[in-house]
């Protein structure tokens, strides 16, 4: 709802906080990224999608998604499975 209601800054220091209570959860570290992704913010997206893919052993049911950034272009986001 933070994406909705425009309070993005209130999400991203909310979700540091369970990062840093909870760091084995996996899926905070994504919704960060979610959210630099929803404002434009590549270079912080990319790095905590990233972060996500670094701190979580892949098994079939996780949604793997990375960012593609094409200078004069309109960022790309790409879904897989694995």
């Amino acid at each position: 709802m933070a994406r909705v209601s425009g309070r993005t800054f209130d999400e991203r220091v909310q979700l540091e906080k369970l990062i840093g209570l909870q760091p084995h959860r996996v899926e905070y570290v994504y919704e960060l990224a979610e959210s630099y992704f929803h404002t434009a913010d590549v270079n912080d997206a990319t790095s905590k999608y990233l972060d996500a893919l670094r701190s979580t052993t892949l098994t079939p049911w996780r949604t793997i998604t990375w960012v593609t950034v094409t200078p004069g272009r309109a960022i790309t986001r790409v879904h897989s499975r694995y």
